[in-house]
């Protein structure tokens, strides 16, 4: 329940965060985060080929719940990342999708037939790479705006995408945050890959 320190015995941090709300119970979190990997399956393809006009294909393939900064390590620098924010439901979430989506996107985007583009090598990204993660992160944030629906109809702001491998690790007198990592397929053409939110237990 507790643990000891120089300055005496501390509340456990599991038992903290369920007591303030930044935990939940694993079957309403399950349910809930189902849910968003249903919205993301239905959605973000028709979103994503309306605005860029390529076909893509995703879908749900679970979660995991843990503190956040160790949910974002355990996805790696195989990923990149954007901080964001959404006024009136979460100050601090991580969209998080794999290296090799983009570098197959940009190579259709460049003019390559869907046939002629193999699964690439994991690399991390390029500026230019970057630079379209923006494009992709932006339709991911739209399709989460829209399914939490929070009061002002706020945008989602986001930061410039970076590889994992840049993540900057929080300030060691920070009290770390449970989250939850929704995770999911993303395909376009022979390319498959995956995209990720971690989200803050306390905004689920």
């Amino acid at each position: 329940m507790t643990e000891q320190t120089d300055n005496g015995p501390t509340i456990d941090l599991a038992l903290l965060a369920k007591l303030t709300g930044g935990l939940g119970d694993y079957k309403t979190v399950e349910k809930i985060c189902s849910e968003f990997g249903q919205l993301y399956s239905e959605f973000l393809p028709d979103v994503f080929q309306s605005e860029t006009g390529f076909a893509i294909e995703v879908s749900y393939t679970g979660f995991q719940s843990g503190l956040m900064e160790d949910l974002l390590a355990e996805l790696g620098p195989s990923f990149a990342f954007a901080n964001g924010s959404l006024r009136n439901w979460s100050p601090n979430f991580v969209l998080c999708c794999g290296n090799t989506f983009i570098i197959g996107l940009m190579e259709r985007m460049l003019g390559a037939e869907a046939s002629s583009v193999q699964q690439p090598q994991n690399r991390p990204l390029s500026d230019i790479e970057l630079d379209l993660a923006t494009m992709v992160f932006e339709r991911i944030a739209n399709v989460l705006r829209s399914g939490v629906n929070a009061p002002g109809g706020f945008e989602a702001l986001l930061e410039r995408p970076y590889n994992g491998k840049d993540r900057v690790a929080p300030e060691e007198n920070g009290r770390p945050e449970f989250g939850a990592a929704i995770r999911m397929s993303i395909e376009i053409g022979k390319v498959t890959s995956e995209i990720a939110l971690v989200i803050p237990q306390k905004a689920l």
